[in-house]
């Protein structure tokens, strides 16, 4: 009950927040769009104030501020539009919409919520994805510097979210889809099988002598896979350290040097904590990749 309360009082704030932001705008809008005697520049932050009411990041970034230290996973959907949908807590190590899918479902086509079944079948999952096509999911990895999991992406497709952010303590992993690429079923078998294949990888290129930080080691191969996947195939995937607001506009190049300095902090804590033990440098490829997966397969 306290932890259902929490999340209440986030997805309340957070609307609030939103509403605020409406009326500062339209007090903008309501000022003569040039001042007289000045430049343009009450046009440029008339036009600036309503990119960001109108861009969901406004929520976004509040969320990932109140989430960043959070025990719990917590979970936010959002429709298309930037709306929260539902909220949900869960565990240190998980969250699960089932119940609220199954409450939601029933309220809105007047069922029990125990006769719904499984909200994520063929036929709920159709009814789900009206509301959640081309939305987004927030959600916390407490305590675990970790990019997304194998449930991460399928969820994501599930549900076709164009948008999904992990929040991790170092800083947050993003991904962003096209309609195209939710649509594929190249890109989304093929993120599949690099998760999949992701212990394999830990074969190749782990060091069993890392204790405790070989989950860090794990989540470092990982990244630098979906970096690797994601930039030779057109899909918009990156890491924004936690003292860089999301909201704010970056380059590519900052992506990509944020993303290598991401990478070499995650080997000097390594290196710093196992100073005996030689930790060497990933570098992806797709031949790499291909190896892992048919190795994967081969198993399975």
């Amino acid at each position: 009950a306290q932890e259902e309360a929490v999340v209440q009082r986030l997805v309340e704030r957070s609307q609030k927040e939103r509403e605020e932001e409406a009326r500062r705008l339209e007090e903008v809008e309501r000022q003569p769009v040039i001042a007289q005697g000045k430049d343009t520049d009450n046009k440029s932050k008339s036009r600036t104030l309503k990119h960001v009411y109108h861009n969901p990041k406004i929520t976004y970034d509040y969320l990932e501020k109140k989430l960043r230290e959070r025990s719990i996973e917590f979970g936010f959907l959002f429709d298309k539009n930037g709306h929260a949908l539902m909220g949900v807590a869960g565990t240190p190590n998980s969250v699960s919409f089932q119940n609220t899918f199954q409450q939601y479902l029933g309220k809105t086509y007047n069922v029990k919520p125990d006769l719904v079944g499984d909200p994520l079948s063929s036929d709920n999952l159709s009814k789900l994805v009206t509301l959640t096509r081309n939305g987004g999911i927030v959600h916390n990895h407490p305590g675990k510097n970790s990019t997304f999991s194998l449930t991460d992406i399928s969820f994501m497709f599930q549900l076709q979210l164009s948008h999904m952010r992990a929040i991790a303590p170092w800083g947050t992993y993003i991904i962003n889809l096209t309609s195209n690429q939710l649509d594929s079923p190249v890109t989304y078998s093929s993120l599949m099988g690099l998760l999949s294949c992701q212990p394999m990888i830990h074969l190749f290129y782990g060091n069993g002598r890392l204790g405790d930080d070989i989950e860090t080691y794990n989540n470092y191969l990982t990244h630098k896979c979906l970096t690797h996947y994601c930039k030779t195939r057109g899909i918009d995937y990156q890491w924004i350290p936690n003292k860089t607001t999301s909201n704010q506009q970056s380059s590519a190049k900052d992506h990509e040097e944020q993303t290598l300095k991401h990478d070499d902090d995650m080997l000097e804590r390594l290196r710093s904590s196992h100073p005996n033990v030689e930790i060497k440098e990933f570098v992806p490829s797709d031949e790499i990749l291909i190896k892992a997966y048919e190795r994967m397969t081969n198993i399975m």
